[in-house]
């Protein structure tokens, strides 16, 4: 059964005759009383008495009509309301970002999804990537963005932004050479990093194989603020993307050195649960990211290139 026969059958009973049914739904008179005959085959009754003057129902036509435009008015609500959902973007999303990220991120999204989606309440969470990966694979958050996200099935991604990573010291620091530092010379210095199962960190270490050295960790913490204010203080140097520290460079409380040889980035992706419906919501988050990242790359607060 189709719905498109029960649709007919109820236009040729209100026409009441093939002929003015056909005319009003632009259907072919033969095409629609072979649907109608369809119905009928397949429901096992006669649904209708055909005469010279037109149409009548038979007593199993007029339960029939009677259920099948109850049915027709379900099916137009349904519609309206998958019409609704596609066209207003409308519910909570849940996002979470690196600390480092959100710095420069949280703030201007929210004004720019306040500003075009104001049925959307976007909620971001701060934590580190090995964090955010398990709250997106279990559903405690929508959206995530991860830096060198493990593909799994559990995660839908898709790439967004390579962030370089530069070197940070107290405002004293006595490092001779170019801005630009081969990673080598990491070799020496006392640093504060994530522990190793953040995937920064990760990268920092393989830029470090890369390079034959081995790094002297003095302290593994896994929350930025903490790593900005011993770096300040003098306890050691750091490795961090931009966006987490343009304002404390940018008021010379932070220096910084780009490194090279290899150069050091951070390869980040908008990652999602393979198990959870994506919404018209998520979809217009997810394109708001992209568009803001590119904002604060073209004002300097970020440093990289979408992907």
């Amino acid at each position: 059964m189709e719905v498109r026969q029960l649709a007919y059958f109820k236009a040729v009973v209100r026409t009441g005759s093939f002929s003015r049914a056909s005319a009003e739904i632009g259907v072919a008179q033969p095409a629609l009383s072979r649907q109608i005959r369809k119905l009928e085959d397949e429901l096992g009754v006669r649904l209708l008495y055909r005469d010279g003057r037109g149409v009548s129902l038979t007593e199993a036509g007029r339960k029939c009509l009677k259920r099948a435009v109850a049915l027709l008015e379900q099916i137009d609500e349904l519609r309206g309301a998958v019409a609704d959902e596609r066209e207003t973007a409308h519910g909570t999303v849940t996002l979470g970002t690196p600390p480092a990220l959100s710095a420069v991120l949280s703030a201007p999204l929210l004004r720019r999804v306040r500003q075009s989606w104001p049925d959307i309440n976007l909620r971001v969470i701060d934590g580190f990537s090995g964090y955010l990966y398990e709250w997106v694979a279990a559903g405690r958050i929508d959206l995530g963005i991860l830096y060198n996200a493990r593909v799994g099935r559990s995660l839908v991604t898709q790439h967004l932004l390579a962030e370089e990573l530069f070197l940070i010291g107290p405002p004293n620091a006595k490092i001779d050479g170019p801005a630009a530092l081969p990673v080598r010379r990491l070799e020496k210095l006392r640093l504060i990093l994530p522990g190793p199962h953040h995937a920064m960190r990760r990268e920092i270490d393989r830029a470090a194989a890369t390079a034959g050295i081995r790094l002297k960790i003095d302290l593994e913490i896994d929350a930025l603020q903490a790593i900005k204010e011993l770096v300040m203080e003098g306890w050691g140097y750091s490795i961090l993307p931009y966006g987490g520290i343009h304002a404390e460079v940018e008021d010379g409380r932070l220096k910084l050195w780009r490194l090279v040889d290899p150069e050091v980035t951070n390869e980040m992706v908008l990652a999602m649960s393979s198990r959870h419906p994506v919404t018209l919501a998520m979809q217009e988050i997810a394109g708001a990211i992209r568009d803001e990242l590119d904002t604060q790359i073209k004002s300097g607060r970020l440093k990289g290139r979408l992907s």
